[in-house]
C-alpha cells in the first residue's frame, strides 16, 4: 500500500444510533456499550504502513439539535428567475394549481395601485437588436385589478404588457416584442391587488420560431418543495447539521445518505417534519467534503435534492487583513441575506480581504450627490464585522459625465476622481485599499481617449492624488491589466512613464487558464526585478487583484480547480506576490457549462439553498489551506525531484510545507527522524512514521500540507 494518497484515508461507515430501533430498555443498553468500544478502537480512516494512528477525538455530547431561528421567506425562491425588487405586500410562490408540469408561479398581491410600490422577478435572455420575438404564457386570475401585474420585456423600450384582469381560468396570452437590446430582462411585476395570479409555460420564441433559452419558465425550480435554510454549508467538527424545510406540509418524513468524495456511504438516517421542519444530525462527521442526498415525502409528492457541505477544523485563524495572503473578488449576488451570509462563509474560509465594485452611477445617481444604498453598503458594513478589508474598485461610466462613457474628457476624469475621493472619505473607518478601474486595457473601457497605459495614466494620476487627500492611509493598486498572462510588456511601459509614482501596489489578472499555474513562476520572477529596476532598487508590493479558473467539465474540473487555487498561492507567497484575490466568491449562474460564469469558490445561488451558497472543491481548499499556513511566512523552495515542488512556510514551532507533483504521480522519499504530519486539501490528516530515517510520500496533483522536521526530499 502506498504511503498517501488522496483515497487511501477513505472514512468507514459511522455509525448511527439514531436510526436503530431499541425493542427493550436493557438490549438498548447493551448494544450502546458495544457500539461505543467500538468507536474507541475503530480508525476513521485506513492509514498507510508507516502510519501512526491518530489519538481518537472524544464523542460530543448528545444533546438534540436547536432548530435554527431563521425566519421563514414570505416569497418562494425560483431559479434562474433574480427578485429584483421585493414588497411586503406581495407573495410569489410556487403553486400546485398549475396548467402543466409540476408547478406554477403564484402572485397574490396587497399593493394599492398607483402607489409605486412594486415587487418584481427578472430572468436575463440573449437577443439579437431588431429582431421580433414572441412571448407566450398561460395564465389564470381571481380578482385582478388592472395592470397589477405585468410583464415586460425589457427596461429600455419595451412597453409592459398587463396580464388581463379579472376572474378567469386558464388562458394563453402572447405578445410580440422587438428588441432594442442585446440583453432582455424579462420581468414579471406586480403593481395593483390581486387575489392570485397563476403564471405557467413561459416561452419565448424568436423570429424563425425556435424556443430562446429561457430557463425555468414553468417555474418548477422552486423552493415550494424543499429547501436547506442553514446559512452556510461550512461547518466545523461537532456542529454540522443540515435544517430542511418544505412549505407543502406540516409533517411529512425524509431518509438521507452522506458520501464522500469517493462516493463511499459514510452515514444515513430517517428525519420526520414537524411544523415543516427536519433535522438531519451529522455531528459525527469528520473532517472532509460530503454530499447528502436527501428524499422527502411530504404532502404527497417525493422530493429528491442533494447537496455538498464541508466540515471544518475547528482552529481558529488569527491572521488580520494586514498580513493575509487570502483574499477574494465579491459580486453583489443572490440578495441582502444571502450576501450577508455568504460574507460569513467566506471570513469562515480564512478570507480577510475582498475586492468589490464601487458602482458609479449607483452611488451618484444624481451631480455631486453621492448617496450609500445596499446591497454596498450593507455588504462593506459586513466586512468590518467579519474582519474583512475590502479593496474598493471605482467603475464604470456616468450617464452624467461623458455620455455615460468611461470617463476620458477633464470633466468625466476629474468627476470620477472625486466620486473615488467620496468613497474613500465615506468607507475611511471601514478600508482603505482601491484599485483604480477595472481591467482598462479590456472590454470595460468604452472611453474615447482608449486603452493605452497613457490613457490610463490620465485616470490614475488624478484620481490617486484625490483619493490620497481623502484619506492618506489608503494603498492605490494599479493597473489590474485583463489577463491571459502577465502582460509584462504593457506592464514595462506603465513604469516607464511613471506610473509607479502614483502606485502602491502593482496589481495584474494573470489568467492563464486552462492551463496549470506553474507557467506564471518566469513571469512573476521577472516582474519582481522589473519593478526594483523601474524604482531605484526598491521592491513595491505585488496583488493578483484578479485570478481564477472556470471550473467546467472538459475545461477545469473542480478538482483541478481546487488544486490550482492552492498552488497559485504557494507559487505566489514564493515568487513575490503577497495577495491573491480569487475570482471569484460564487459562481454566476447556474449553466454549469457556462466557463464565463463558473469561476466560483461556491455554487451559484439555488432556490434548494435559500441562505447559504453549495460549497465546490475549491471552497473547502482554500478553508483548509488558512489553517494550514495561515499567519505563516513563506520561508524556503525545497530542492525536489523534477516535476515536484515544496515550498516551505515557518513561523510556528513545526514547519509547514505544501507539497505537490505536476502531471503524474511520484514518489519521494522524505529523510526525517520523526513522524511528520499530511494534511490532505479536505482536511483529513495522517501521521507518518519514518522507516530508517525516511518516509515515502505520493505526491500528485493535489496539494498536500507536510508539518514536521524534513532534512531532504529526493526521488524514490
Amino acid at each position: 500500500m502506498k504511503n498517501l494518497s488522496p483515497n487511501s484515508r477513505r472514512r468507514m461507515k459511522i455509525p448511527a444510533l439514531k436510526r436503530r430501533t431499541w425493542w427493550i430498555s436493557g438490549v438498548a443498553l447493551l448494544l450502546t456499550a458495544t457500539l461505543c468500544s467500538l468507536l474507541v478502537v475503530q480508525q476513521w480512516g485506513v492509514n498507510a504502513v508507516q502510519s501512526t494512528p491518530a489519538t481518537p477525538k472524544p464523542a460530543p455530547t448528545r444533546v438534540s439539535v436547536p432548530a435554527l431561528e431563521i425566519a421563514t421567506p414570505t416569497s418562494d425562491a425560483f431559479d434562474w428567475w433574480n427578485a429584483e425588487l421585493t414588497s411586503e405586500h406581495v407573495r410569489f410562490l410556487g403553486s400546485d394549481d398549475l396548467h402543466d408540469g409540476t408547478s406554477s408561479l403564484s402572485i397574490t398581491s396587497e399593493i394599492v395601485s398607483g402607489s409605486g410600490d412594486v415587487a418584481r422577478i427578472q430572468q436575463g435572455i440573449g437577443a439579437s437588436v431588431g429582431s421580433t420575438y414572441t412571448i407566450g404564457f398561460w395564465v389564470k386570475s381571481t380578482d385582478a385589478a388592472e395592470g397589477a401585474i405585468r410583464i415586460s420585456p425589457s427596461e429600455y423600450g419595451g412597453v409592459p404588457e398587463e396580464i388581463p384582469a379579472g376572474t378567469y381560468d386558464w388562458t394563453f396570452v402572447e405578445f410580440d416584442y422587438t428588441a432594442v437590446t442585446p440583453n432582455v430582462n424579462l420581468r414579471i411585476s406586480a403593481e395593483g391587488p390581486t387575489g392570485g395570479t397563476l403564471i405557467d409555460s413561459l416561452q419565448v420564441t424568436g423570429p424563425d420560431g425556435a424556443a430562446m433559452p429561457l430557463m425555468n419558465g414553468g417555474f418548477e425550480s422552486n423552493s415550494y418543495d424543499l429547501t436547506v435554510i442553514n446559512p452556510t454549508l461550512l461547518f466545523t467538527e461537532g456542529d454540522t447539521n443540515l435544517q430542511v424545510e418544505t412549505r407543502r406540509s406540516e409533517a411529512g418524513r425524509m431518509t438521507w445518505s452522506v458520501t464522500d468524495t469517493a462516493g463511499t456511504m459514510v452515514d444515513d438516517g430517517m428525519a420526520e417534519f414537524s411544523a415543516s421542519r427536519a433535522i438531519v444530525d451529522l455531528r459525527d462527521l469528520p473532517t472532509g467534503m460530503y454530499t447528502v442526498s436527501l428524499s422527502a415525502i411530504v404532502g404527497e409528492r417525493t422530493v429528491k435534492r442533494s447537496t455538498a457541505l464541508a466540515v471544518l477544523d475547528a482552529a481558529p485563524i488569527e491572521a488580520t487583513s494586514a498580513t493575509s495572503p487570502f483574499a477574494v473578488f465579491l459580486h453583489y449576488l443572490g440578495g441582502e441575506p444571502r450576501l450577508n451570509n455568504m460574507v460569513d462563509t467566506l471570513a469562515i474560509a480564512g478570507i480577510r480581504n475582498a475586492r468589490v465594485e464601487m458602482t458609479w452611477p449607483a452611488i451618484e445617481a444624481e451631480q455631486g450627490i453621492y448617496q450609500y444604498t445596499d446591497p454596498i453598503d450593507s455588504t462593506i458594513q459586513r466586512f468590518e464585522a467579519n474582519g474583512i478589508n475590502p479593496l474598493m474598485v471605482p467603475v464604470y461610466g456616468n450617464s452624467n459625465y461623458d455620455g455615460g462613457l468611461t470617463p476620458y474628457s477633464d470633466e468625466g476624469l476629474t468627476a470620477y476622481a472625486k466620486f473615488s475621493a467620496a468613497v474613500a472619505a465615506h468607507y475611511k473607518e471601514v478600508g482603505g485599499d482601491f484599485e483604480v478601474y477595472n481591467e482598462y486595457d479590456h472590454i470595460f473601457n468604452s472611453g474615447l481617449c482608449g486603452k493605452t497605459p497613457e490613457c490610463y495614466m490620465e485616470m490614475l494620476s488624478v484620481t490617486a492624488d484625490a483619493v490620497k487627500a481623502a484619506n492618506p492611509d489608503a494603498l492605490i493598486a494599479a493597473p489590474g491589466n485583463a489577463g491571459m498572462g502577465m502582460k509584462l510588456d504593457s506592464l514595462q511601459e506603465f513604469f516607464d512613464i511613471g506610473g509607479l509614482k502614483y502606485t502602491d501596489v502593482v496589481s495584474a489578472h494573470p489568467y492563464v487558464q486552462p492551463e496549470a499555474p506553474e507557467i506564471l513562476i518566469p513571469d512573476m520572477d521577472r516582474l519582481v526585478q522589473m519593478i526594483k529596476d523601474a524604482n531605484g532598487g526598491v521592491s513595491k508590493p505585488i496583488w493578483f487583484t484578479e485570478m481564477g479558473w472556470s471550473g467546467v467539465d472538459g475545461w477545469v474540473s473542480e478538482q483541478q480547480q481546487a488544486d490550482y487555487l492552492v498552488r497559485t498561492m504557494a507559487l505566489a507567497l514564493g515568487h513575490g506576490v503577497s495577495r491573491v484575490y480569487w475570482f471569484e466568491a460564487a459562481s454566476l449562474s447556474l449553466d454549469a457549462v457556462s466557463i464565463e460564469q463558473n469561476f466560483g469558490l461556491f455554487k451559484a445561488p439555488s432556490t434548494f439553498l435559500p441562505n447559504a451558497n453549495e460549497p465546490r472543491p475549491a471552497a473547502v481548499a482554500q478553508a483548509v489551506m488558512a489553517r494550514q499556513i495561515d499567519g505563516l511566512t513563506f520561508e524556503a523552495i525545497d530542492a525536489t525531484p523534477a516535476a515536484a515542488y515544496s515550498y516551505l512556510f515557518t513561523g510556528t514551532a513545526a514547519d509547514t510545507r505544501v507539497m505537490w507533483a505536476q502531471g503524474a504521480a511520484q514518489q519521494v522519499a522524505i529523510s526525517a527522524q520523526e513522524s511528520i504530519t499530511v494534511t490532505d486539501q479536505l482536511g483529513v490528516e495522517s501521521v507518518l512514521a519514518p522507516k530508517a530515517g525516511s518516509v515515502t510520500l505520493e505526491l500528485t496533483e493535489s496539494p498536500v500540507y507536510v508539518v514536521g522536521k524534513l532534512n531532504a526530499i529526493a526521488a524514490r
